[in-house]
C-alpha cells in the first residue's frame, strides 16, 4: 500500500500529520469493515434455498440484498465522506490541489 503522505504530495495537497492520520484511520476502518463477517464464521448460503424461502413469506432475495449492500455501501460512503473532510478549507469547499 502506497504512504498517504506520498499520494497526498502527489495529488499535490498538504501533507499535515492530522491530514495522513485522518486518512490512514479511514482506510483502516474500510479494511476492518470488509474482515467484519469471515467465511469461517458466516458461511455463504444456500442463495436457492433462501430465495424460495423468501418468496413463500412474500419477500423476494433482491430486496434483501439491496438493502444489505445499501447499508455496506453508506457505511464506506460515511468513512469515505469523513475522511474527505479532512481535505476541506475552512469555508468548506473541497482543497483543489495545487
Amino acid at each position: 500500500m502506497s504512504n498517504p503522505a506520498v499520494l497526498l504530495r502527489e495529488l499535490g495537497y498538504p501533507e499535515t500529520a492530522d491530514t495522513v492520520d485522518d486518512l490512514t484511520d479511514a482506510l483502516q476502518r474500510i479494511v476492518q469493515w470488509s474482515e467484519a463477517y469471515p467465511l469461517d464464521i458466516f458461511p455463504k448460503p444456500d442463495y436457492a434455498k433462501a430465495r424460495q424461502l423468501l418468496e413463500a413469506g412474500g419477500m423476494t432475495l433482491d430486496a434483501i440484498s439491496a438493502d444489505c449492500m445499501r447499508h455496506v455501501v453508506e457505511g464506506v460512503g460515511k468513512i469515505a465522506r469523513e475522511a474527505l473532510a479532512c481535505l476541506t478549507n475552512p469555508t468548506g469547499p473541497l482543497m483543489q490541489p495545487s
